[in-house]
């Protein structure tokens, strides 16, 4: 299952809740370390965040609205209704996690391949993962092409 860093797990096992309304994230890390800590949490619905509020949704409860009020109902409903069991994250390993953005990192490169490079910028994009350890790095770089206008 998922390890966490020492101690960001001692934060998160002392929080009986944890709030995370970003606009953006990649993954939703810091909600899945929370979740794995055994605390609910209460986050702003955005895709990343999204999947995990389906995946576990007696722990991840996603706002649709952005106002206080939908917050503040939220932060309410977690606290009055403890989840019952513990989350199953049993899916969740660093290797899981990395073989998961290889092959969304292989279906970006896919779909810029089968689209040719865009019009007045020159992308490219990597991802290096060695599967037998599990370990990632991503690189994503754009310039615009010189000369062009």
């Amino acid at each position: 299952a998922l390890e966490l860093q020492p101690r960001g797990a001692a934060r998160f096992r002392r929080a009986q809740l944890v709030l995370n309304f970003s606009q953006a994230e990649a993954f939703g890390m810091t909600v899945l370390e929370a979740v794995a800590a055994g605390c609910q949490v209460v986050c702003s619905d955005i895709p990343a965040f999204r999947d995990l509020a389906q995946r576990f949704p007696d722990w991840v409860r996603a706002v649709s609205r952005p106002s206080d009020e939908a917050r503040a109902s939220a932060i309410i409903d977690a606290v009055a209704n403890p989840p019952a069991s513990s989350p199953d994250l049993s899916g969740f390993t660093w290797r899981a996690i990395s073989e998961r953005l290889i092959d969304v990192f292989e279906q970006v490169q896919g779909r810029q391949r089968q689209s040719g490079s865009t019009q007045g910028s020159n992308s490219s994009s990597s991802a290096v993962v060695t599967r037998e350890t599990g370990h990632a790095s991503t690189g994503v770089t754009t310039s615009a092409r010189s000369g062009e206008g």
